[in-house]
């Protein structure tokens, strides 16, 4: 088996760079992207084994957009997905929505330590099947 696939997609390069430095460091194989308009499409296409979503991309529900596309899509709906954003107060408020969907929260800023186990936590965790 390979190395783990995590889609990283954010509207700040520079921390697209650094999570591609520091994920690939921990070995991960990664994929960034800066741009909302065609997340859910090329999430999709590269079928990754994580996502990890900016909730405030170009404007602010692009991520909530995009995780509800990848929730409600029977190829995706499996792929876990971490929200990383500094809009504590919006994590907050959507916190039981988050959940519901077997997704993981991580504040921004965020240390190391902190991420690197919530990446473990949710690679290990799939979305259980629908049995409709």
């Amino acid at each position: 088996m390979g190395k783990p696939n995590i889609f990283v997609a954010n509207d700040n390069k520079d921390f697209l760079e650094l999570m591609a430095e520091l994920l690939h460091d921990e070995g991960y194989e990664v994929t960034v992207l800066h741009a909302s308009a065609h997340a859910y499409t090329e999430i999709k296409h590269a079928a990754p084994d994580l996502v990890i979503l900016d909730m405030t991309l170009e404007h602010p529900d692009d991520g909530w957009a995009i995780l509800q596309l990848l929730k409600l899509d029977p190829e995706t709906v499996r792929i876990p997905v971490i929200i990383c954003s500094a809009e504590v107060k919006l994590l907050t408020e959507r916190q039981e929505q988050i959940a519901s969907l077997n997704c993981f929260a991580v504040e921004k800023p965020f240390d190391l330590v902190t991420l690197l186990e919530a990446i473990q936590v949710a690679l290990r965790v799939v979305a259980p099947l629908d049995p409709a």
